[in-house]
């Protein structure tokens, strides 16, 4: 039974040892990504390991053509945390004065004096904001030297995989498009893509990319390194959670038994692949020191673990502010295009389409949720390509990307930047640029505001 089912057999005590003694470790993008986001000698401890079984590491082009276009906007993440603390001191501050003053403590309480509380406090936010500083000027900026990333480039100098042709491509979408709606894994669960104002259709090297398939091309990937050096056991690094890639069960909670008995099974068949194994970055750094006798610290497990726990309920919380963007959106759309139809796309891209019954033209809107200022052209150069795309290629007449924004000093600069971009619009293809309130969760309160409209013609 087991050689027909072997996916849904864990391996063995003597196949881990052999997996930690030869299998090639191939390294997923968010492996890459999160070296950024750990503490100092977390991220020093994990890059030892790696160097430990650096000639057995091996990268596919697809993760680490992911990680090159997502590095700044990681980058971008880590730097806007210090103003955020700044924000919640600030705030947190001025809310408690004013609380103390409505209460009128020095006419109506002979007793109760705040005013010690509220100097001691100012002292210990001034101590920590000098601390805060100094970190500050330590923390990697979008426009440095990126040491991380040369560290990276000499571990895995001549161990990233070439590229597929767009015509491998295009048979993996094809592909994809029969296996995504059968839930086959790796990638369903990207069908629509959760980005952070990100194209979901870029080009690179000649070759056009969908993000929704990116794991699958991934996958495709590793399969054809395995089959082409006969790879006998490999171990896929990920931290990536969601079920398309793990077997997860109910038992007291949500637990990993391994990899889909899918994947074991398509890379026994395709590849000849014996061993196929899966570890999140804790989990890696948890056996490594078993397997390989390292010197792991508890602490920088726990460091490690904390990160991809952040990372992932970032990604579950920045969905919901997604579903409230649209929602806001959608109410404006309404108000604005009163007398014409709307139509939610449950299929992908876009989100919304406006259809004009007289004219017969259908009006597409995009809605992304838009951060960092200092990434809007590349980012606004990837939406083009996809406008001019789907406006000569789909059924849509015009394409609008709308940028949904929190923070209307971040969508001001944004539209400077912009306006001294001075690159033109494909025709056919809007930008908008506004603001909402995304942190109420009931969309229905949430209100969209249009700051900027780029190349908006009037239907």
């Amino acid at each position: 039974m087991k050689e027909l089912f072997s996916g849904y057999y864990r391996p063995s005590e003597i196949d881990f040892q052999k997996i930690w003694q030869s299998a090639t470790f191939v390294l997923d993008a968010n492996i890459l990504l999160n070296m950024y986001r750990y503490p100092e000698e977390a991220r020093r401890q994990l890059f030892t390991v790696l160097q430990s079984i650096a000639p057995r590491l091996w990268v596919p082009y697809q993760a680490a053509l992911e990680f090159q276009r997502n590095r700044l906007t990681v980058i971008a993440e880590q730097k806007k945390r210090f103003s955020d603390v700044r924000k919640v001191l600030d705030s947190s501050r001025a809310a408690m004065i004013s609380e103390l003053e409505k209460l009128q403590l020095k006419k109506r309480h002979s007793s109760i004096q705040a005013d010690e509380l509220v100097s001691a406090l100012d002292q210990q936010i001034t101590d920590f904001l000098a601390n805060l500083d100094q970190l500050e000027a330590t923390q990697l900026s979008v426009t440095d030297s990126d040491p991380i990333r040369e560290q990276l480039d000499q571990l895995l100098k001549e161990k990233v995989g070439e590229s597929f042709s767009q015509e491998e491509i295009t048979k993996i979408y094809q592909e994809g498009e029969i296996r995504f709606k059968s839930d086959i894994p790796p990638g369903y669960k990207d069908q629509k893509k959760e980005t952070d104002s990100k194209s979901d259709i870029f080009s690179y090297g000649g070759v056009i990319y969908q993000r929704k398939y990116g794991d699958l091309v991934l996958w495709k990937q590793i399969i054809n390194k395995a089959s082409q050096d006969s790879i006998q056991s490999i171990v896929f690094l990920t931290d990536d959670e969601k079920e398309d890639w793990w077997w997860i069960t109910d038992s007291q909670g949500k637990n990993k038994i391994g990899p889909r008995p899918e994947l074991v099974n398509e890379i026994s068949r395709e590849a000849g692949t014996k061993l196929f194994y899966m570890y999140n970055s804790e989990q890696f750094l948890k056996y490594s020191k078993e397997f390989l006798n390292t010197n792991v610290t508890d602490e920088s497990i726990s460091q490690v673990r904390e990160v991809v726990r952040a990372s992932l309920e970032g990604r579950l919380a920045f969905r919901q502010l997604e579903l409230v963007a649209a929602k806001s959106v959608l109410i404006w759309l309404q108000k604005r295009y009163a007398n014409f139809s709307i139509l939610e796309n449950k299929r992908g891209f876009p989100d919304y389409i406006v259809r004009d019954s007289e004219s017969e033209r259908n009006l597409g809107f995009e809605i992304k949720i838009f951060r960092d200022p200092l990434t809007v052209r590349s980012i606004l150069r990837d939406q083009k390509y996809r406008g001019y795309y789907e406006t000569k290629e789909g059924s849509l007449d015009e394409i609008t990307f709308v940028f949904v924004m929190q923070d209307e000093e971040v969508a001001h600069q944004t539209i400077q930047i912009l306006e001294k971009n001075n690159s033109q619009l494909p025709p056919c293809v809007n930008l908008i640029i506004g603001v909402a309130n995304l942190e109420n969760e009931d969309d229905s309160t949430a209100e969209f505001y249009l700051l900027a409209e780029f190349n908006r013609d009037a239907l």
